[in-house]
């Protein structure tokens, strides 16, 4: 099954590694999707406002690049005004972070062929999905409690 697939990639993840290993995933991800668009992000929430808009044009696999706040802001791309977009959009991880503690959460492999299996191969499954709002006032020096 060929799905409409955007890749959105934060180059600086990883502490920049991801940008300079940017071809050799490219390479990889063409031998497991066949055909994609990819955008790299620039700034804060970048990947929400792709991810969003990529739905919205009909994608049915975004795959993040990136580390677990790309993760997140991808992941909040799928909603808009606290309503998913299109219920039967996917995310798909490549994993490319400092520590990828969600990735692993997920048992998914940080090795890249081994991840790429992952979102080509094993069936999706729904994960939950919370809210918080975190308000002042803030303890002396900020911070959480």
């Amino acid at each position: 099954m060929l799905l409409k697939t955007q890749v959105i990639v934060n180059p600086e993840s990883d502490k920049g590694r991801t940008g300079k290993r940017w071809k050799f995933i490219k390479e990889s991800l063409k031998n497991f999707i066949k055909e994609f668009k990819y955008e790299f992000t620039e700034k804060p929430l970048q990947a929400t406002e792709i991810s969003r808009a990529a739905i919205k044009e009909g994608s049915e696999l975004i795959v993040g690049v990136g580390g677990d706040g790309t993760m997140n802001e991808i992941a909040n791309g799928f909603y808009e005004s606290k309503r998913i977009i299109n219920p039967q959009a996917a995310l798909g991880i490549v994993p490319s972070g400092t520590g990828s503690d969600f990735t692993r959460s997920l048992n998914i492999p940080l090795r890249l062929k081994n991840a790429l299996k992952v979102v080509t191969q094993a069936p999706s499954s729904w994960i939950d999905i919370g809210t918080q709002d975190i308000v002042g006032p803030w303890p002396k020096g900020g911070g959480f409690l």
